[in-house]
């Protein structure tokens, strides 16, 4: 079967998986890298065909291109709020959700209603709602960045995602309206014995800071790779160290019985520390 064929076999059943409800969302912690203690949790689009999770590497540009992603994100950004509220209800007050917003999604011009609608009928706080956006050309249109100021306005913050593997425009991001840089796992890939790739980091890092924003670092593994983050001033990250992402009930069951990995910095006296609950 040619790669045409199959994507438009996958374009015909993705059409339908939101009514058939094989959407799913999986959450992933973020991290206080200090304390182990998670400051947000990232929603995560997966779609269960056939009994087996389909990669979204292989279905969110099929939504793309075919224009799906717009009531997609829609359903996504729904049920991030409608979960987010409920973990202030059963022990998890305050912490908030992050969702990942398609460039392509700002072209329709309605992002904000359906943000706003999310948040309505959630009831959920629009400072318990954070929204990532793939740095891309995109930024660059002033459309995109008003929309992004107008969400921002309501109380909503902003993150730029994978930040340093594309397009990266440094002054652009300086003018929006955001809160927090997201650096891609390439940068912690080769971070253990590289010099150069750390100090590469360091410089990200302290770029974000000096620009008020949070930087937080995606795809960490291993302890090693946490303690270098602490060491060069980041203090938020995520990735299979402490959690993959879980469904809803199992992250709700993560989060409350959470014993926090503690990472020791070339300057603590402690010994390492990690406790982790079995998934």
């Amino acid at each position: 079967m040619t790669q045409e064929k199959t994507m438009e076999i996958l374009d015909k059943k993705l059409e339908k998986a939101e009514s058939r409800g094989e959407l799913r969302l999986h959450f992933q912690p973020r991290i206080d890298i200090e304390s182990g203690r998670i400051v947000s949790a990232e929603a995560l689009l997966r779609w269960e065909q056939d009994g087996s999770l389909v990669p979204p590497d292989n279905f969110i540009p099929i939504a793309e291109k075919t224009g799906l992603i717009r009531d997609i994100g829609a359903w996504v950004i729904e049920e991030a709020c409608r979960n987010c509220r409920r973990w202030q209800e059963i022990g998890l007050k305050g912490l908030p959700v992050s969702v990942n917003v398609s460039a392509v999604q700002f072209r329709w011009g309605d992002l904000e209603r359906i943000v706003a609608d999310a948040l309505r009928h959630s009831g959920l706080d629009p400072n318990l709602l954070e929204i990532e956006i793939t740095e891309s050309r995109t930024l660059e249109e002033e459309d995109t960045s008003g929309q992004i100021t107008r969400i921002a306005a309501t109380g909503v913050r902003v993150a730029i995602d994978d930040f340093g593997r594309g397009y990266s425009n440094l002054a652009r991001i300086g003018q929006l309206d955001v809160q927090t840089l997201k650096i891609d796992k390439y940068f912690v890939n080769n971070l253990e014995g590289d010099p150069k790739a750390l100090a590469l980091l360091a410089a990200i890092v302290d770029l974000s800071r000096r620009m008020g924003l949070e930087a937080v670092v995606e795809g960490v593994e291993t302890q090693a790779v946490a303690a270098q983050l602490a060491t060069i001033g980041c203090s938020r990250a995520q990735g299979f160290l402490w959690s993959k992402p879980l469904p809803p009930v199992e992250f709700e069951t993560f989060a409350l019985a959470l014993t926090p990995i503690m990472v020791q910095t070339e300057t603590s006296e402690d010994a390492w520390k990690a406790r982790r609950l079995s998934a």
